[in-house]
C-alpha cells in the first residue's frame, strides 16, 4: 500500500511540474515568396532570441512572425546579418513594407523593463539558416510542414507545382500536416 501512495505522489508531482514548466521558445519566422505572408515558406522554427535567421543568396518578399509574445520585439532585414532594420514589432506581424527581405530575428523583451535594447548591439554573429519548408493550404488554413537542411534551395523545385502537386512533393518526402487550430497533427510516413 505505502509503494502505491508513493508512486501516486511522485506521479502526480512529475505532472504539476510538467504543466507549470514553460515550453521551449517556439517562435518562427517565415519567409515567403510573395507578399503578404501567403503561399510556400522557408522557415527558422523554434528560433532562440538574438539568433538571426538569415537567407543567403535569396531575397523573399515578406516575412512573418509566428508564436512570438507582445513582449518580444520582432525585426526583419534587408540586409545581410540583421543591419538596419526593414520593420520592426511587437509580437506576432507579416513585414511587406519593403520590396526583399533576407533576415530576421527577435529579441525577448519579457523580463526586461522599459524599451528594448538597441538591436545593433544585441545582434549576435552568430546565424542560423531556415530549417523547414512550410505551405498553408488554402483551403483549411492549415499548414504543411517538412524539416529540410536545405530548405532554401530546396523550396526552388516548388515554384511551378500546382497546389495539389505541391502536397504531394511535400508529403512524399515525409511533411507532418498541422491544422489551424492545432490541435491536429499528421505525419507523413516515407515508405522505401
Amino acid at each position: 500500500m505505502e509503494k502505491t501512495g508513493i508512486m501516486s505522489y511522485l506521479l502526480a508531482v512529475c505532472m504539476l511540474v510538467t504543466m507549470s514548466l514553460e515550453p521551449a521558445d517556439a517562435v518562427a519566422a517565415y519567409f515567403y515568396q510573395l507578399k503578404n505572408c501567403q503561399g510556400v515558406a522557408v522557415a527558422c522554427l523554434n528560433l532562440k532570441p538574438n539568433l538571426c535567421c538569415a537567407l543567403k543568396g535569396h531575397t523573399w518578399k515578406s516575412v512573418e512572425f509566428k508564436n512570438a509574445k507582445s513582449c518580444h520585439a520582432t525585426f526583419a532585414f534587408a540586409e545581410k546579418l540583421c543591419k538596419a532594420p526593414g520593420g520592426t514589432a511587437n509580437g506576432d506581424h507579416c513585414f511587406t513594407n519593403r520590396p526583399l527581405f533576407r533576415t530576421a530575428k527577435y529579441i525577448d523583451n519579457c523580463h526586461i523593463s522599459g524599451t528594448y535594447h538597441d538591436i545593433e548591439a544585441e545582434t549576435a554573429c552568430t546565424t542560423v539558416e531556415p530549417n523547414s519548408i512550410v505551405y498553408t493550404d488554402s483551403a483549411s488554413k492549415g499548414s504543411w510542414i517538412l524539416y529540410h537542411d536545405e530548405a532554401t534551395h530546396a523550396v526552388n523545385e516548388l515554384a511551378d507545382l500546382s497546389e495539389g502537386e505541391l502536397v504531394a512533393w511535400l508529403q512524399a518526402r515525409g511533411a507532418s500536416y498541422e491544422s489551424a487550430d492545432s490541435s491536429e497533427i499528421i505525419k507523413t510516413v516515407v515508405s522505401e
